[in-house]
């Protein structure tokens, strides 16, 4: 996580320098931008996955696949077999039903504990980290959303890494579903 930190920091633009683009009226695109708001968090990810030609690597809060079916519904079971799209994320009673419906669409393996902020990255080439509080299934916009939208190739890159590591050891998502599955029929049969 330091060396995350490290990376983002030395990307970023210091503060000065960015007030006096501003008020010289420069236009460059950033490498990096703050996102704040879910709604425009939501606008960015929805944009990002129609123009993703390759695959869409996720990392997600607990509460993150049920915003995700909730939010993005019609656009994420549209059919788009052209890419990869492969989701980590801590699965319980909570986000069960979502992390099914989630299944048809993706590859989903199961984190032992649920992150704390959000990563996807599209392509390779972009990466958006946010932070959703409180980490909630409620679509409502809170001052504390904000995300980070990258396009820096290094930043990424140690993402992607990060993401592959986590992805190696964490476990398919269908032997989850069968545990979850058997506990729920054998507290059924013992009612």
């Amino acid at each position: 996580m330091r060396e995350f930190f490290e990376t983002v920091w030395n990307q970023s633009v210091p503060l000065s320098t960015e007030i006096a683009s501003i008020k010289s009226g420069r236009k460059t695109r950033p490498r990096a931008r703050v996102i704040c708001g879910r709604e425009e968090i939501f606008k960015q990810i929805a944009k990002l996955q129609l123009q993703t030609t390759q695959g869409i690597s996720e990392i997600t809060t607990l509460n993150g696949p049920v915003r995700i079916v909730r939010r993005m519904e019609k656009e994420i079971f549209a059919p788009r077999k052209d890419i990869t799209w492969r989701i980590l994320c801590h699965m319980n009673l909570q986000n069960f039903a979502e992390m099914k419906k989630l299944k048809s669409v993706a590859d989903l393996r199961h984190l032992n504990r649920p992150f704390g902020i959000g990563i996807i990255i599209f392509d390779s080439s972009e990466a958006l980290i946010h932070y959703i509080h409180p980490d909630s299934p409620d679509l409502a916009t809170t001052a504390a959303d904000v995300a980070m939208d990258t396009t820096d190739p290094s930043l990424v890159k140690n993402l992607l890494w990060m993401f592959d590591s986590v992805w190696q050891n964490a476990v398919p998502i269908d032997r989850k579903l069968r545990k979850i599955t058997h506990a729920r029929s054998t507290v059924s049969a013992r009612i």
